[in-house]
């Protein structure tokens, strides 16, 4: 089921872009705290974006909430979404309610696996440049764990300043694809990629080929293993 959101006049300024953000937040019913634990967003940035402090929401600020909105169920993709809360531009967004697409009459008779493939082969369909992957490790737990499958837009390897601070499917100039928070290293072209579980090494001072924020998570179900 799709739901449009009754949302602000069209607006940049500050106060807007701080109205817009808190209504999403609260339709999707996440708390700051919940921003924070599932996202990495501090809940200091996002008081501080809502109460309009220091210039209130950010272009950097609004790359993460996208993220994170759409991935909650806002349908959207990541760059009408970040116009959309900076300047109030474009169509507005709708909520998804449910994870599985209503196109497909088919889809309840579909195993867990068939259902992720539907939903990808749709992502994939609305974003040209779509990347998906298995997470494999413990890196970023609690919020993925190994079999969890997601997706995200890639960025070039001249655009990988964009995703710094973020959660993403990252492929390192060796081939090898991790999935990793991107920070940037001392030297120059060079990042670290760090890990929330506290026995997970960082990998410091490493070469990007291209980095897809995560915009898009199905948890694994241990129950479909038949």
């Amino acid at each position: 089921m799709i739901k449009k959101l009754d949302v602000y006049p069209k607006d940049h300024s500050s106060e807007a872009r701080s109205k817009r953000m808190k209504y999403v937040r609260k339709k999707l019913g996440l708390t700051q705290q919940d921003m924070e634990d599932k996202y990495h967003i501090p809940v200091k940035s996002l008081q501080n974006w809502e109460r309009v402090r220091y210039a209130g929401l950010s272009e950097k600020g609004a790359e993460r909430l996208s993220s994170a909105f759409i991935t909650e169920g806002l349908q959207s993709d990541t760059t009408r979404l970040i116009t959309w809360l900076l300047y109030g531009e474009g169509a507005d967004p709708t909520i998804r309610t449910s994870s599985v697409p209503t196109q497909n009459p088919m889809a309840n008779d579909l195993s867990e696996e068939g259902k992720i493939a539907e939903e990808l082969k749709l992502f994939h369909s609305h974003h040209t440049a779509a990347l998906d992957a298995i997470v494999v490790d413990h890196g970023l737990a609690p919020l993925l764990s190994p079999g969890d499958r997601v997706a995200g837009i890639r960025y070039s390897e001249d655009e990988i300043d964009k995703t710094i601070g973020l959660p993403a499917i990252v492929k390192t100039q060796s081939g090898e694809i991790l999935i990793r928070i991107i920070e940037k290293a001392q030297k120059d072209k060079q990042y670290d990629l760090i890990c929330t579980h506290p026995d997970m090494p960082k990998v410091k001072n490493i070469k990007i080929l291209l980095a897809a924020p995560i915009i898009w998570i199905r948890k694994h179900s241990f129950d479909d293993q038949s």
